[in-house]
């Protein structure tokens, strides 16, 4: 039986990522939606897939895993990148981008832009705490809200 999808969604190919060569599509649970997400892949091998995009609203994937896809669409993680993924939100259109990128660059982040009030940073596992506490503060002070999709 197929799974009942809420929402489709196309992630954006950040300008910094290596080529990629093939287009997979993966479904899990995002809040109480189910999502389909298309996302940016370079074949590795038979049925096994090296993502070249941050996922914008799948879990427990980061740009560079090795991944492999069930029947149903789900997406698993055979070899991790070494790589962490985050999401940021503003309630209102982030109003300066360079800063943001800017800010996140100088935290060795890298960042794709999903739409105007949502982002995904990319970073490098392990090296992510001057990133997160960064983070931290703009979410206290009331700037954005984000949370962890891989860490």
């Amino acid at each position: 039986m197929p799974i009942e999808v809420d929402k489709y969604v196309k992630t954006p190919l950040p300008s910094w990522a290596e080529e990629p060569d093939y287009v997979l599509h993966g479904t899990g649970p995002y809040g109480d939606k189910v999502v389909r997400e298309q996302l940016w892949m370079k074949r590795i091998g038979e049925g096994v897939y090296e993502l070249r995009c941050v996922p914008m609203f799948l879990y427990g994937l980061a740009y560079g895993d090795l991944v492999t896809r069930d029947d149903g669409e789900a997406l698993r993680v055979v070899e991790p990148s070494g790589r962490s993924a985050f999401r940021v939100f503003w309630s209102v259109p982030c109003d300066d981008r360079e800063m943001f990128e800017r800010q996140v660059g100088d935290r060795n982040g890298r960042v794709v832009w999903y739409s105007s009030r949502l982002v995904g940073v990319d970073a490098e596992k392990g090296k992510t705490d001057d990133l997160e506490e960064w983070f931290e503060q703009q979410q206290r002070a009331g700037t954005f809200e984000w949370e962890v999709s891989k860490r």
